[in-house]
C-alpha cells in the first residue's frame, strides 16, 4: 500500500414521512464502512432493503456527488451493487440512495460519503556534512511541519 493519510466511508440513513394508512418507509441497514487508501479508483456499494411501506415494492436509484470537474461516474441498479469509478486522490464524494414506495410514494434515503486518501510526498533526503577533525559540534534538530518530521542541521567548524 502506498503511503497516504488513510480517510474512511461512513453512510447515514434518512426515511420519508408516513404514507397515510400505511407504515413508514425505514431505510435498510447502512453499507458496511469503508477505508480507503490512496490510489483508490473504484469501489462497490450495496444497500440493504428498506422495510414498510405500502407493501407493493420500490423502485431504486442512486446519484454521485462529486467534486467540479471530477471524472467519477456511478453504474448499477437495485439495491446494486453501484461501482463507483475515476476517483482521485484527496476528493471526496457523496452517494445518495432513494427507495420510493411504488405504491404510496414514500420516499427513504441512505447517504454515503466515501474520501480517498491523500497523496503524500516525502521530503528530499538531507545530507550530513564530511565529518573530520575541524567540526567541533553537529546539532540535528527536528521540526513537525504536519506530515513529516524535516531534519534541520546545524555544523559548528
Amino acid at each position: 500500500m502506498s503511503a497516504g493519510r488513510r480517510k474512511t466511508a461512513s453512510f447515514v440513513s434518512a426515511a420519508g414521512g408516513g404514507g397515510g394508512s400505511n407504515p413508514d418507509v425505514v431505510p435498510g441497514a447502512n453499507p458496511a464502512r469503508q477505508d480507503l487508501a490512496t490510489g483508490t479508483q473504484t469501489i462497490t456499494v450495496t444497500f440493504a432493503t428498506p422495510t414498510g411501506g405500502s407493501g407493493t415494492g420500490f423502485t431504486f436509484g442512486a446519484v454521485l456527488s462529486k467534486p467540479v470537474g471530477s471524472g467519477a461516474g456511478i453504474a448499477g441498479t437495485g439495491l446494486g451493487p453501484y461501482t463507483i469509478s475515476s476517483m482521485a486522490d484527496g476528493e471526496s464524494y457523496g452517494v445518495i440512495f432513494t427507495a420510493t414506495d411504488a405504491g404510496d410514494g414514500q420516499v427513504a434515503n441512505n447517504f454515503g460519503l466515501v474520501d480517498v486518501a491523500t497523496a503524500l510526498t516525502q521530503p528530499a533526503a538531507f545530507l550530513i556534512p564530511n565529518i573530520n577533525e575541524s567540526i567541533d559540534n553537529i546539532t540535528v534538530d527536528f521540526v513537525d511541519n504536519g506530515e513529516f518530521l524535516i531534519p534541520n542541521v546545524t555544523v559548528v567548524p
